[in-house]
């Protein structure tokens, strides 16, 4: 199958490109010092590899001119998904999350 294949590649440290779409490369991410937003503990995160994607130029180009000439129209596609709003999430990210007092 393509995705597996994607994947095998890049687990292999390969970089990917499809013309014109973006590119696929595994990037390392160093080690850092993290803090628990509830409890403010400082935790150690070990240094990791982590997929990134970059647009290509006639994808981005091609993405940005479909949305800016049909920014006033209502799309009413069967496979449209709704805009995602807070109000409906059922978890809270850090961010959301009332500090604690100490």
């Amino acid at each position: 199958m393509f995705l597996d294949r994607i994947v095998e590649e890049l687990s292999q440290g390969n970089r990917i490109e499809l013309r014109d779409f973006g590119v696929f490369e595994v990037k390392k991410r160093a080690a850092r010092k993290a803090r628990n937003p509830r409890t403010g503990e400082e935790a150690f995160v070990p240094a990791k590899n982590v997929v990134v994607f970059k647009v290509g130029k006639l994808m981005k180009e091609s993405v940005n001119n479909s949305t800016n000439n049909n920014s006033n129209t209502p799309h009413s596609s069967s496979t449209d998904i709704p805009p995602h709003s807070p109000a409906q999430s059922s978890t809270k990210s850090p961010s959301q999350t009332p500090a604690k007092k100490q």
